[in-house]
């Protein structure tokens, strides 16, 4: 077997390398260069051979084996040394082959080969080099769609677009029937042209102008995937079209891999032969980037069905603007109903979409006497006979589908119903308590009026309390492993990419710029209304770049200022799970926040060097959620005098809060200072207090302490919920910089506009659309100079980034000297900086004093 080792560290590298292989041997042919068949290196003995011959044909083997793994095949691996320490030992090892790229076909284009084989030398690649073979005659055209763009493969990032240039003159015999077939639709991929066959149920046809795929549906499942159908800006909708017909019911589902969990499930409902859409959401709320990212580039689908036969067109990637999917009133694809025997039972089906025509409906399989009205969506059925049954309902204008599985249970009287409906809740099982509470409601309601609800107030009261026991959150959602998938219940640092670190997959990650620099640290907050504690972490670093992880370790908080380290020790120079154990005298302590720190970065495994990134693969809480008293659901900070989120002295802050029920002994301090409270209903709330000189400058914090109307003391609330601040400033010792120094920039305003004498005083004007960007970009600065005879001392700063790009503030830090040649650090460099939001810096966390330069 012949392993290609850059496979480890992810396809476009494995690719680019092939292609490079490609053009340096069609240099060496055209020169007429041969090569010892064993050591590569330039020989004129009578065994000499060309490249493509060395190593018994290693190029053509490392090539078939490339596409083996890119077009979806199971491809063996054997763990190899990424690199090695100068002691000889193995500092990095590829354990498997790497994910990123794979099924990408735009950049590859190491085709020469196919040419050089079958006209050259007389070898039927189709036998020799079937993987790499099955790939040519899918290759892409030079002029090409791709997610809905047009492209042009001559110009691609990886090269070797030039290779058509050195056909032979024979391969024009071949005509168009090896060309790769063009793409003229910006809308459409055709699936025939992108698809690696499994197993026998599937093939290719043409009907007509129609080209397809053919699918046989099996109780088992007929496997097929496709190659090249990445999707690119997945931050919100991104609506795909499969289109498709059947001539019975079946399934489709929709996967990374072939034995991963699905992301989708389409149900197809029978066409009669009639071409249809159906659509599917390729967004971040449908699809996590851990299960599909944008450097994956693979679809693989199982087609399950009783013999039914599937056709599939392609895939419409702009379906979003081209098509109008219905959506079913009731939403949710799957929907569960109990129901008694001998009681009628009415569900509106009814759907919305944006054409202008009526919606029509179907029912597939529909269960005995049961009767659907096809304008209107109105389903109506009455059965005696209690058992479990299942339909499919279809919405279609005509042109696209949606279909809703629908499964009743038909029980024998009202207990049994009422049974069958809470069959998922399991009182042993902790519950949030809101969603405990809302169930509790609903049971108690029907036990209420069990005997004397009549059929129809009965039916309501099942589907509510069917409904109330699907709504039931688990307190603590577990993972597979384990560990607690918090990735639905917290807000945190890594934003939409925390799904990643949850899928399994090292090779899917947060990327490390999501870390600020150089404190190198992720933040989850579990929220006001919940706390964790936990024995143990799990971290594993991003695949192949063991350093990204290495030396961290975690801490817990609960008001986002002191933090305790939980973890004695940090995580090892390791590519496994690292296993951080909590202190046990802190097991049981409660936390709101968790942080996970990189308290020393280590040396990459490639060239040595610290890079300072926290980058990680996946990462794991083995302990449990708990509730907090918490009756808040708004609170804001502000002020009727504040100026960009600032007050003086002198000046009025103001607490506004909404409890959800009424609370008592209301209690609560500004800055250190007892506010006035005032409510009129006990729900709504305003606290004030007048800030003196008594009160300290900086980030403006509060305190709400109250009770429940139990006389139990709530969680205090120290955080606002609308994200809200307010800063108090020593208006007295603000520095009038465009009137007491001069301010001279290291260069220009980006673009001339402002010359570099001019654009430093922006910084100090109040204007925030006036702004500096100079031109030098890194190194860059602002001098400020209050000349010869004055010195100041700084007692508090505030930095404000541009808007719409605050992240261009991260980095900076403000330096002072008397000599303007030797400099002191002042303050750490700027991180984590967000729009709108300042940056303060208070006398306490200065290091040094002196004449500014930014």
């Amino acid at each position: 077997m012949i392993q290609h080792v850059e496979m480890g560290r992810d396809q476009a590298h494995g690719g680019g390398d092939l292609t490079n292989a490609v053009i340096i041997s069609r240099m060496l042919l055209a020169q007429g260069t041969e090569v010892d068949p064993v050591h590569g290196t330039v020989s004129t003995a009578a065994d000499a051979v060309g490249p493509y011959e060395f190593l018994n044909d290693r190029i053509l083997d490392a090539a078939n084996f490339f596409w083996q793994y890119m077009l979806g095949y199971d491809t063996p691996w054997i763990p190899v040394v990424s690199s090695y320490g100068e002691d000889g030992n193995a500092k990095g090892i590829y354990r498997t082959l790497s994910d990123s790229y794979r099924g990408r076909m735009t950049t590859a284009n190491f085709w020469d080969l196919y040419y050089y084989y079958t006209y050259e030398k007389g070898v039927d690649l189709a036998e020799n080099a079937p993987f790499y073979y099955e790939a040519f005659t899918n290759r892409i055209p030079s002029n090409y769609y791709h997610q809905g763009s047009f492209k042009q493969n001559w110009e691609n990032v990886d090269g070797g677009g030039d290779f058509w240039l050195y056909l032979p003159a024979e391969a024009a015999a071949e005509g168009a029937s090896m060309l790769p077939k063009e793409q003229p639709n910006p809308a459409l991929v055709e699936l025939e042209d992108r698809y690696t066959v499994f197993d026998p149920n599937s093939e290719k046809k043409q009907e007509g102008d129609t080209s397809y795929v053919q699918v046989k549906a099996t109780e088992k499942g007929s496997r097929l995937v496709f190659q090249n159908l990445s999707y690119a800006d997945r931050s919100g909708s991104r609506l795909i079209g499969l289109k498709f017909r059947t001539d019975g019911k079946a399934t489709v589902t929709l996967s990374k891999e072939q034995n991963s969990t699905p992301y989708h499930m389409l149900t197809l409902p029978d066409t009669d032969g009639e071409w249809r859409y159906i659509t599917f959401d390729m967004g971040i709320n449908h699809v996590t980037y851990g299960q599909l990212d944008n450097d994956y580039n693979l679809l693989y689908l199982k087609v399950t069905g009783s013999g039914t036969t599937v056709d599939l067109d392609h895939l419409n990637v702009l379906a979003g603007q081209q098509l109008t999917p219905p959506s079913f009133v009731l939403g949710r694809d799957t929907m569960d109903i109990v129901t008694v025997a001998g009681t009628p039972l009415t569900i509106d089906f009814s759907a919305t979409d944006s054409s202008e025509g009526s919606l029509f409906y179907e029912i597939t399989d529909p269960p005995s006497e049961a009767a659907l009205q096809h304008t209107t969506g109105n389903f109506t059925w009455h059965t005696s006979e209690p058992g479990s049954y299942s339909f499919v309902v279809v919405a279609s204008d005509g042109e696209t589908v949606a279909t809703k599985n629908v499964n009743v249970v038909v029980s024998i009287d009202r207990n049994a119903a009422i049974q069958a409906a809470i069959s998922r809740y399991d009182e042993q099982t902790k519950y949030t308590s809101s969603t405990l509470r809302h169930f509790q409601e609903a049971y108690n309601q029907v036990l209420a009026q069990l005997q004397t609800a009549t059929d129809e107030q009965f039916s309501e009261h099942l589907f509510v309390l069917k409904q109330t026991t699907a709504d039931l959150e688990l307190l603590t959602p577990p993972l597979l492993d384990g560990g607690m998938d918090y990735t639905e219940i917290v807000t945190s640092t890594f934003g939409s990419s925390i799904s990643m670190l949850v899928d399994g997959n090292n090779n899917t990650y947060p990327v490390y710029s999501l870390a600020p620099n150089p404190d190198l640290y992720h933040i989850l907050d579990f929220g006001p209304n919940y706390k964790v504690s936990a024995e143990r972490f799990g971290l594993q670093s991003r695949m192949n770049f063991v350093d990204r992880m290495a030396g961290s370790a975690i801490f817990g908080s609960n008001d986002r200022i002191n933090w305790t380290r939980l973890t004695p020790d940090e995580t090892s120079f390791t590519d496994e799970m690292a296993i951080l154990e909590v202190d046990p005298s802190l097991r049981q302590e409660q936390y709101r926040f968790i942080k996970i720190q990189m308290l020393h970065p280590q040396p990459d495994v490639l060239w040595g060097t610290v890079g300072n990134m926290l980058e990680l693969g996946e990462f794991r809480i083995y302990g449990e959620r708990h509730e907090t008293l918490n009756k808040l659901k708004v609170v804001s900070i502000g002020s009727e005098q504040a100026v960009q989120h600032r007050i003086g002295i002198g000046d009025q802050a103001k607490v506004t809060f909404q409890s959800t029920e009424p609370i008592l002994d209301v209690q609560v301090t500004i800055q250190g200072q007892e506010a006035q409270v005032q409510s009129t209903d006990q729900l709504h709330w305003t606290a004030m207090a007048t800030m003196d000189d008594t009160a300290v400058t900086g980030n403006i914090s509060f305190n709400i302490r109250y009770k429940t109307t139990d006389d139990v003391a709530a969680e205090p609330t120290i955080f606002t919920t609308d994200d809200s601040i307010l800063y108090l400033v020593n208006s007295s010792n603000r520095i009038e910089v465009g009137k007491l120094a001069t301010v001279i920039a290291s260069d220009n305003q980006i673009g001339g506009a402002v010359p570099k004498e001019k654009v430093g005083y922006a910084l100090f004007d109040g204007n925030l659309t006036n702004f500096g960007d100079l031109a030098t970009g890194a190194g860059s600065y602002y001098m400020v100079d209050f000349g010869e005879n004055a010195k100041v001392k700084l007692s508090d700063i505030m930095l404000m980034p541009r808007p719409n790009f605050p992240g261009r503030m991260n980095g900076l830090v403000i330096q002072g000297s008397n000599d303007k040649t030797s400099w002191t650090n002042l303050t750490r460099p700027a991180s984590g900086t967000k729009e709108g939001k300042w940056t303060y810096i208070s006398s306490r966390e200065l290091l040094n004093e002196g004449i500014i330069v930014i």
